[in-house]
């Protein structure tokens, strides 16, 4: 049940990555930028050209990339407290 709770979770937030980086062109303050560099940069290595890149692409990377960060903590997180708990 935790692990699906888990990818419950990761999947959230690599869909709000996703949709904030389909919005930034609507949104453009400082930190949320900062949160979509991943993908930016990702879409950038990617498309080869620094000045034209594809968000649809950017959302793709920042997609998996929170999903694997939360997906990796939250299973890291389970385990710690797995140890810390006594049986």
């Amino acid at each position: 049940m935790r692990e699906r709770a888990i990818l419950i979770v990761a999947t959230l937030l690599g869909l709000s990555a996703a949709s904030l980086t389909l919005a930034i062109e609507y949104t453009g303050s400082r930190w949320s930028v900062a949160l979509l560099l991943p993908g930016i940069f990702g879409s950038i290595v990617f498309s080869g050209n620094v000045h034209a890149f594809h968000l649809w692409l950017a959302a793709l990377v920042n997609f998996t990339f929170y999903f694997l960060l939360c997906w990796i903590a939250g299973s890291l997180l389970r385990k710690v407290l797995r140890r810390r708990v006594p049986q």
